[in-house]
Formats: structure tokens, C-alpha cells, sequence
């Protein structure tokens, strides 16, 4: 177990020097061959209606165990139809090897049989067809039912070519799970007591729990995960690039190459900002091949992000921008959903309680689930003024002789520099690092001819920075009014662009009935999914779960899977009577 720690330590040391992506070679590969990377996948249910919610947990175990340190930081998402078309897709944090959210079933899909499949940066090292993928069924009410089976056989609603991917463990550890009642009314307190008698405390990895509708959970028993672990001549399966996995959050990598030419170009300053609310700035050389790669931490949503060079030392080049979503599929041969009459009255009742939240639902506030792990770029600046505090000046060159005395603008050979004066040492120096609206600019004459009417503020730092392997004696930033760069024009090569980032996920949340008038009131309570926990603890050998029912009476199955820390299922089951 230790070696396999210092081998995730030595790749998370490596990946600070290596590309993004790298010809497979036989050193990396011995990495493939030691570090087996699985993905289990959970859901709250496999039948679904458009427009509804899907709640997944994932698990992710390294060569069939839990560390406490990840090999990957970033599980990658996708709802998948049958014609392999990408629906859904988005990123999500790994954290101590558990991974979850939620995502939105598009109003518009149509009834069909999709798949959701998960995997790492660092399973696209190998074949596509070994990623982890989950059937689900998705029935879209607006549109007519596909053809009934004629012989009742319900089972075809889940028919599909997926038996690399599902596991039904012969040996999984029991759990037991436990009700305060054996019948409950509506919105009634519930206490659902899980029990683990076959382990000690600490043994388990984590557990997921979900209470739904019954009928909604075809196969609640099978594990959905990557086949890596399976494969005998995992070898024989390599892609012909490494992959590097991502250790410390989001990366964004690409090359850098002559315009014309098309040529690699080494040795070269890439420019990464990232604007918005929270914005940071990056600074990578490319390597001998011209590739470059930027780590940016646990950023959330999509982000506008800016990528240049220094046009001084080229001015003619073309960036490219890998994606770090797979665009290859294995063999997985969806069936055309085939729905019996006994799912009518199911369905009729799913659809009843879906519309009914989306008229009545309760205000819910999306908590995140995300830990803003960037730190804002030069948040200290020595100099700090607003434009609109002072007289109007006729330009930029004024406002810095007039209000901002350590920046100076000299002239050399008809150009307009900038220099920053240092107080403590008396001494001028070179304008290091020039920042528009948090993007570098090169071109300060530019700059300097720029409206003053559109700018908002001046900030300088006029002391030492670090920046990665970068150090600047001195930062100016300029910030215009409406943040359009105040009409600056950046030179060609270099270019904005909308970057989806990790995925703002929401907690579960139900309704809380403690007091008669929450009992009593008049907003209805309609839910197919009564309870979601993407991962509970057991402690004491057992814990209790509290919640409430809702307003529909009929049965609710309970379904608790998940992990133990040495890479063992765990599978319970129960259900509950609402009248």
C-alpha cells in the first residue's frame, strides 16, 4: 500500500513538469501498468422523465482501494443517447476519491434509452470502450409512447450491450436497513437506520442512499464501473498518447505553432487570464514540441478566458486548444425503450409529481458543493484610484502624471513607454507586467491612447511578485468602466473564449415538517425521489437518516450502495408503506 502512495506522489510530482499529453512511451507506460484508475457510478434510479434531475455519486478506487491521495482531481460527465449524441456534459471534483452532483435531463429529449459515462483525463490514456457507462431510461410525456411489447416482457425497457460496464459482485458486504415504522402517513418524520454488522468502524469508504418510487430502479443490485480493472492485456488497449492525470484541479493545455509554417515553437510565454467575478492570471513556456498546459485550480461554471503571447517575441502564431472531453466511444448498442402498460399508471403519477414541483416548488437556494481554491491575482496593490473621485483629464499620460506620480511615461524612439518609481530605492524601473481589464497588453502606446472617459480605475503594485516561475518588480493594472478593454485591439494570434469549468452543483434538499402549519399547509408535496445522499459515513457500526414523507401514498424502495476502504461493494435494500 505504500509503494502505491509513492507512486501516485512521484505521477503528482511528475505532472508538474511533463505536457498535458505525451507520445506513450515505455516509461509512462509503466504508470498505466501500476496505476489502475476505476470509476463506480450511482444514480438515484434509472427511469427518468425530461426536464428532471439526475443525482449520481461516484466512487473512484485505485488499484481496487481507497487513497488518501487522488491520481485524478477531475471526473468528466456525459449523457449520451443512442446515436452518440453528447446531450449533457460537464466536470466535477474529485475529493478523497468520492465524486457527485446533479444534473438537468434537457426538456426537449426525446423517450429513448441513453447512457451516462464517466471517466478520468486519465482514462482517455486508454480505449474509450472501458470508460464507465450507466443505462438509463428517459420518457419524454409530450410525445407519444414508444410501441408496447406485446408480450409484457418489462424487462426490454433496460436491453442494451453494456456487460463490460456492470458488475453484479458475488461477494458484497450486507447492509441492513431499518424503519422507525412499518407504515407511515403523509409527511410523517422518518428514521432510517443503515447497519454494517460485517465491518469494523472505519472500514467503509462511503455509502450512497436513495429513496425513490418503486418501479423507478430497474436494476438498483448492478455496479456500474470502468472495465480497466478487468481487462487481462490492459496493454494491448493503450492509446498512442499519455494522457497526464490531473492532480491539482482543472487544466486547459494546447500548442503554440508558427502561423504559416505550422511549425512547433518552444520556449515561448502563453498568456492565460481568467476573467469574471474571481479573475487569475497564468504564465506557461511552452516545451520542446510546443505544447503548454495551465492548471486553474476549482474554478465553477463557464468562464470567459483569454489565451496570447507577447507579440514582441512572435507575432505570427496560430493557438490550439486540446479537448479534454473524449470524442470516442466503445461498442455500446442502445435498444429503441420499450414501455409495457404496466408503466402507464407509473408514469401518469412521475409526470403528475414533476409538473406539480415545477408550479409549486419551494424556493431553493443552490448551495454549492465547490471550495474556491484560486486565490485573486495581485489583490494588494500599493496604488489604487478611481477615475470618477477627480477632474476630467485629456488622457491617460496626464492621469498617470497627475494621479498616479510613481508611474512614468517615457518616449524612446517615437514609442511611449512605461516606467513604475520606486519610493524606497529611488529608482526607475521597466514596466514589467501591463494588465487591461486583467489581460497582459504589450502594447503601450495603445494603451496610452486610449479614452480616459472609459476607464474606471488605475491600481499599481510596486514591490515584488511571484508569480509561478515568474517574478515582476512591478504590476500596473487598468480596469475600464464597462470591462471591453476600452476598444484595445489585441494583436492576431491571441483570442477569447468560453471555457466550461467545474459544474455548480446543487445539495438535495426536501421538505422539513417539524410544526403543524408546515404539516398543514397548502403547497403540494409530490416527489418520485423522497431522499438522495450522495455519501454518508456509518459510525458506531450504524447511523439514522431523518426525513419526511410527502404527499403521495404507495411504496418507496430504499437502495444503499457504495464502497468499502479496500475496494469491497456494499448493497442494501428496503422499502417503506406511505398510506
Amino acid at each position: 500500500m505504500n509503494k502505491l502512495i509513492l507512486h501516485i506522489l512521484l505521477f503528482v510530482f511528475a505532472t508538474g513538469f511533463l505536457h498535458a499529453q505525451v507520445p506513450l512511451d515505455s516509461e509512462n507506460e509503466v504508470f498505466l501498468n501500476k496505476l489502475n484508475e476505476e470509476v463506480n457510478l450511482f444514480t438515484d434510479r434509472d427511469l427518468y422523465l425530461s426536464g428532471e434531475e439526475i443525482w449520481f455519486s461516484t466512487f473512484v478506487l485505485i488499484n481496487n482501494s481507497f487513497e488518501k491521495t487522488d491520481l485524478s482531481k477531475i471526473l468528466y460527465l456525459e449523457l449520451v443517447d443512442g446515436k452518440k449524441k453528447v446531450i449533457f456534459k460537464g466536470k466535477f471534483e474529485i475529493d478523497k476519491g468520492l465524486a457527485s452532483g446533479s444534473f438537468h435531463i434537457p426538456g426537449e429529449c426525446l423517450s429513448g434509452n441513453y447512457f451516462i459515462r464517466v471517466y478520468t483525463l486519465y482514462h482517455r490514456s486508454f480505449s474509450a470502450e472501458y470508460y464507465c457507462a450507466k443505462l438509463i431510461t428517459v420518457i419524454n410525456p409530450e410525445f407519444p409512447l414508444p410501441k408496447e411489447v406485446q408480450d409484457n416482457d418489462t424487462s426490454t425497457i433496460n436491453k442494451v450491450d453494456l456487460e463490460s460496464h456492470v458488475q453484479f459482485p458475488a461477494e458484497e458486504i450486507k447492509v441492513v436497513v431499518k424503519t422507525d415504522k412499518a407504515v407511515y402517513g403523509k409527511r410523517d418524520p422518518l428514521e432510517l437506520k443503515i447497519e454494517m454488522p460485517d465491518i469494523g468502524v472505519g472500514e467503509l469508504a462511503g455509502l450512497c442512499v436513495s429513496v425513490v418510487r418503486q418501479g423507478t430502479f430497474q436494476r438498483p443490485e448492478e455496479f456500474n464501473s470502468s472495465s480497466l480493472n478487468q481487462e487481462k492485456n490492459k496493454h494491448e488497449n493503450l492509446q498512442q498518447i499519455f494522457w497526464i492525470p490531473e492532480t491539482r484541479g482543472l487544466s486547459i493545455s494546447g500548442t503554440v505553432l508558427e502561423k504559416n509554417t505550422q511549425k512547433t515553437l518552444a520556449n515561448l510565454n502563453v498568456y492565460l487570464s481568467v476573467l469574471g467575478e474571481n479573475p487569475q492570471l497564468h504564465i506557461a513556456q511552452t516545451k520542446d514540441n510546443g505544447v503548454f498546459v495551465f492548471s486553474l485550480g476549482y474554478i465553477s461554471g463557464s468562464n470567459e478566458l483569454y489565451l496570447g503571447v507577447d507579440p514582441k517575441d512572435h507575432n505570427n502564431i496560430q493557438i490550439t486548444i486540446n479537448n479534454n472531453y473524449s470524442t470516442e466511444f466503445g461498442q455500446l448498442n442502445i435498444n429503441p425503450v420499450s414501455i409495457d402498460t404496466t408503466y402507464k399508471t407509473l408514469l401518469e403519477e412521475m409526470l403528475v409529481n414533476y409538473q406539480t414541483q415545477l408550479v409549486f416548488s419551494r424556493h431553493q437556494e443552490e448551495n454549492s458543493i465547490l471550495t474556491e481554491k484560486a486565490l485573486k491575482v495581485f489583490s494588494n496593490p500599493e496604488v489604487s484610484i478611481r477615475l470618477d473621485d477627480y477632474i476630467d483629464l485629456p488622457n491617460l499620460q496626464a492621469i498617470f502624471y497627475e494621479l498616479v506620480p510613481t508611474v512614468k511615461v517615457r518616449e524612446q524612439e517615437g514609442i511611449r513607454l512605461i516606467r513604475v518609481f520606486d519610493p524606497k530605492t529611488e529608482i526607475i524601473f521597466p514596466n514589467q507586467l501591463l494588465l487591461l481589464d486583467h489581460v497582459p497588453v504589450f502594447d503601450c502606446d495603445a494603451v496610452l491612447g486610449l479614452s480616459p472617459f472609459r476607464i474606471e480605475s488605475i491600481e499599481v503594485v510596486n514591490s515584488t511578485y511571484y508569480l509561478g516561475d515568474n517574478t515582476f518588480r512591478n504590476v500596473v493594472m487598468i480596469n475600464s468602466k464597462a470591462h471591453d478593454f476600452a476598444g484595445y485591439d489585441f494583436p492576431e494570434g491571441s483570442f477569447f473564449v468560453d471555457y466550461q469549468t467545474l459544474s455548480s452543483g446543487q445539495e438535495f434538499a426536501s421538505p422539513v415538517y417539524k410544526n403543524r402549519s408546515d404539516k398543514n399547509s397548502r403547497i403540494p408535496d409530490f416527489r418520485t425521489l423522497l431522499y438522495w445522499s450522495p455519501e454518508i459515513k456509518i459510525s458506531k457500526a450504524d447511523t439514522t437518516l431523518h426525513f419526511y414523507t410527502s404527499d403521495n401514498s404507495g411504496v418507496y424502495d430504499v437502495f444503499v450502495r457504495g464502497f468499502t476502504k479496500n475496494g469491497k461493494p456494499c448493497f442494501g435494500q428496503g422499502s417503506i408503506i406511505i398510506q
